[in-house]
């Protein structure tokens, strides 16, 4: 056999038929909602064709999706974030010469450059093939089951734009944000562009379902849905790539204002002691905590500590001899800088901000959302890339900034520092990449291609691109 449906396989079967055809076979047999499909194996044999054709009747189907299944793909490590090829709407006239440019892509300037980065060779990878009927949906989006930026993991946030779920991924609209508490299902946060897309009964009902796929797989999820007449179909669930580390601010969240404010009264020489004395304790559990957080997100994501336990633990020493009041507010301080700098965004600024229209009147300061972790303000010198011809103006070190970013521009994002773009949201081409290079990326500007000029320097400030 060259070919294997969705219900024939499981996540063991990744060997053969690469990530996303396991996933989805998964998926299939755990009962969710899953187009039906096949996936075609890893095979030169010309009696492969006959057999294809044969699955794809089958379906009784017009029209399906044919995307890559890498082995190396859709990993916690690797989400290939769409260096392989993928066609949609293919009839049965056009389906082998799909699934022959999906294996062809492996061999691509930008998946070899992908590769390259990683340690991985084209040796390494098998190229497995999705076959899977077409959603002609009304809606669709991605929903990640951690949140993605401040890896806050009793959030979750949903995505989601008009028609076909491909102009999210790539960035080149700016979708709606939902950001959902995964306990009770309420919003918390709701960012519309244009009329919203689903309405909170569906907000709430897709959020189950992909809180069912976590508890599934017993780790934060990557899925991508449609919406096709009222019902909600799973088209791809992949672990969350993930950098360890990050993230831990949220160990001190409840204790915020009251840090605050004592640090600004101890500049004053003003002390309150019963604050201090109370948060002591607290903040010192904090710190402890989190050493234990980073070795357990160290030995899941195979990265290591570098200096940030050494850090954790110098500061903890330092907790032993704070005897004053003076020296425990230092040791607050320090811990509470420590944890913001292993931190993907600052939760006053974690709000997104969008203007109707994408109008900005004080063209000085652009403001966005941030997608990916700014520990501190990065400056740099702006190149504009709207297209393959100004890859080659890019210099290491540059921040670019484009409309929006798609796999071909992997080769100039390896060399800029920071990534800015007009569209997307926090689940788009440009942000998943910047997360997995650890580069800071600030996207729905609506204005930044237009408004800034090749060659100027700017500052990016968490959600804000700052100019001279």
């Amino acid at each position: 056999m060259f070919t294997r449906a969705f219900e024939e396989l499981s996540k063991k079967d990744v060997k053969i038929a690469g990530g996303k055809g396991a996933s989805l076979g998964e998926l299939t047999q755990a009962g969710f909602e899953v187009p039906p499909g096949f996936v075609v194996l890893d095979s030169k044999s010309k009696n492969i064709d006959k057999e294809i054709l044969q699955e794809f009747d089958r379906l009784e189907v017009e029209k399906v999706a044919v995307r890559s299944s890498a082995t190396a793909e859709d990993s916690i490590t690797n989400s290939c974030a769409g260096q392989l090829e993928s066609y949609l709407n293919v009839t049965k006239k056009d389906l082998l010469k799909s699934i022959q440019k999906c294996r062809d892509s492996l061999y691509s300037p930008r998946a070899l450059t992908y590769c390259a980065e990683r340690g991985l060779t084209n040796k390494d990878i098998l190229v497995a093939v999705v076959v899977q009927k077409m959603v002609d949906s009304e809606k669709a989006g991605v929903c990640f089951t951690v949140h993605p930026v401040t890896q806050d993991k009793k959030q979750m946030i949903i995505e989601a734009v008009d028609g076909l779920g491909e102009s999210l991924a790539r960035g080149i609209v700016t979708p709606d944000s939902y950001v959902i508490n995964k306990k009770t299902f309420g919003l918390i946060d709701i960012n519309i562009n244009g009329r919203q897309k689903l309405n909170e009964t569906q907000i709430k009902k897709l959020a189950k379902i992909c809180i069912d796929i976590e508890k599934h797989y017993k780790k934060p999820q990557d899925i991508e849905w449609a919406l096709e007449k009222g019902k909600f179909y799973i088209v791809q669930s992949r672990p969350i790539t993930t950098s360890w580390g990050r993230g831990l601010d949220y160990l001190l969240k409840d204790y915020w204002n009251d840090l605050d404010q004592i640090i600004e009264d101890n500049y004053s020489e003003k002390h309150n002691a019963k604050l201090i004395n109370f948060l002591f304790p607290k903040v010192l559990s904090k710190l402890k905590k989190s050493i234990i957080e980073m070795r357990r997100l160290c030995e899941k994501d195979g990265g290591g500590l570098g200096g940030w336990e050494k850090q954790a633990k110098n500061i903890q020493s330092f907790s032993k001899r704070a005897k004053t009041l003076n020296e425990k507010v230092i040791f607050i301080d320090m811990v509470r800088q420590f944890l913001r700098a292993t931190y993907l965004g600052d939760k006053k600024q974690e709000k997104m901000i969008r203007k109707k229209g994408g109008h900005q009147s004080d063209t000085s300061m652009i403001r966005g959302v941030v997608a990916s972790q700014v520990d501190k303000n990065v400056k740099g010198v702006v190149k504009i890339v709207l297209s393959e011809k100004d890859f080659s103006k890019v210099r290491r070190g540059d921040i670019l900034v484009a409309r929006d970013t798609n796999p071909s521009f992997l080769p100039v994002m390896i060399k800029a520092k920071a990534f800015i773009t007009d569209e997307g949201g926090i689940l788009c081409h440009a942000a998943i990449v910047a997360r997995e290079m650890k580069k800071p990326c600030v996207v729905a500007t609506k204005v930044a291609s237009r408004v800034l000029k090749d060659g100027e320097e700017v500052e990016i400030e968490r959600d804000l691109v700052r100019r001279p």
